[in-house]
């Protein structure tokens, strides 16, 4: 069963208080008990975030609710992810933050990072199985127009947004929050800006900041399960990979299935059923080992080479990736650290 983070939880259950429902109400609506605000990390059923956002929409009379609460939410009261996003050094290392951490705000949520003829691309790709979740997508695209707006000023004036939605009554909602360049019926819910504005560097980087908030989020990622199951086999490869000594070659996957006592088609179809990759999981690993060794000052061509790199060039590129920062950054920030 997908799960789905509290923060959004909080911020549509306490707008609908404020309008007289009581949380009892809310409750029964949803057939879910509210979390405790108090726990950043907790986790609430997919389909009962579903239902409150479709009772949210009809009690407080909004049907563009996703672009509003996107619109006026302040960024304390943000997802980890989000915070992530705007503490990276360009767009494009924000856009690979939402990437890996998508599935902390809801375990359904991917999205794909790819370059097309000069223009940089983000897509969400919401999982076949999940609910219906029209204000995730509205949600997404917004605090994305957010960020470009108060980091690239003009240079974010030529982005375009694509919508794998038909178009609402309330379409012209979308143009004034998003801007001019709205695209409806598209093939997936996407965000391009040009590539150079991509690589720009972003004034609210803080590398400190973003090397501190990637810990936490790695050690949450690691604590939900992305689909019903998901602990049986993704658990088992991880602890697996943790025993390995060689992470290169392309006989890798072989070595875990023989260990897991599987085939490899038998092991990337039960993957596949959790909604995760044997390359996912190797990049987990491989990101946290990366992470720990640096910290702990082994040098970088040591860490590359004992991840199975073959280039310090290749591992410098995987460690920003990671991290959102350079390795020497991210060493300077933990003997920082007090």
């Amino acid at each position: 069963m997908h799960s789905t983070s509290s923060v959004l939880i909080r911020e549509l259950t306490e707008r609908l208080t404020a309008r007289g429902l009581s949380v009892g109400a809310i409750e029964r609506e949803v057939s879910a008990t509210v979390p405790r605000w108090s726990d950043p990390d907790a986790r609430w059923p997919l389909s009962s975030f579903a239902a409150l956002t479709r009772l949210a929409i009809a009690e407080l009379g909004d049907p563009a609710l996703g672009l509003h609460v996107a619109e006026t939410m302040p960024p304390e009261r943000q997802h980890v992810a989000s915070r992530i996003a705007r503490a990276s050094g360009t767009f494009r290392e924000a856009a690979a933050a939402w990437a890996r951490y998508a599935s902390l705000v809801s375990t359904a949520d991917r999205f794909r990072q790819e370059d097309r003829g000069g223009r940089s691309r983000l897509c969400y790709l919401p999982l076949a199985d999940a609910p219906p979740l029209p204000f995730l997508h509205e949600h997404y695209l917004v605090l994305a127009r957010r960020m470009l707006d108060g980091a690239l000023g003009a240079r974010a004036e030529n982005a375009s947004f694509d919508i794998a939605l038909r178009a609402p009554a309330h379409a012209p909602e979308y143009r004034r929050v998003l801007g001019p360049h709205v695209t409806f019926d598209a093939e997936c819910t996407a965000i391009e800006i040009d590539v150079e504005a991509a690589d720009a560097p972003l004034p609210h980087a803080d590398p400190y900041l973003d090397a501190l908030l990637r810990d936490t989020a790695e050690r949450w990622l690691g604590g939900i399960e992305p689909a019903e199951g998901s602990s049986s086999v993704a658990s088992r490869v991880l602890a697996t990979l943790g025993d390995t000594e060689e992470l290169d070659g392309s006989a890798l996957r072989g070595r875990v299935a023989l260990a897991l006592a599987m085939s490899e088609k038998a092991l990337q179809r039960r993957l596949c059923q959790e909604g995760v990759t044997f390359r996912d999981l190797v990049d987990r690993h491989r990101r946290e080992r990366a992470l720990a060794w640096v910290r702990e000052g082994q040098a970088t061509v040591d860490v590359a080479w004992r991840l199975g790199f073959s280039e310090v060039a290749a591992f410098t590129r995987a460690f920003r990736r990671w991290s959102g920062t350079t390795v020497a950054r991210y060493r300077r920030a933990h003997r920082a650290a007090p």
